[in-house]
């Protein structure tokens, strides 16, 4: 299930991120990872990729895909 940017921006914290995605690039998570959270694109990789580059962790990056 996909939670709102508010309530991702909290388990973000809580999860101890260093940086929060902007809502814009929240959107993009939202449309692109959690609609495909059982398979993976090129598009969702790099994706992935670049949330990885600005410190998210691959535990913050299931949970906003949907997988726990």
């Amino acid at each position: 299930m996909v939670q709102s940017y508010r309530q991702y921006k909290k388990g973000v914290k809580k999860l101890g991120g260093k940086e929060v995605a902007t809502r814009k690039q929240y959107g993009i998570i939202k449309s692109r990872i959690a609609a495909k959270s059982r398979f993976s694109t090129a598009r969702t990789l790099a994706i992935e990729g670049q949330l990885r580059k600005s410190g998210l962790t691959q535990k913050e990056i299931n949970r906003l895909r949907g997988i726990k």
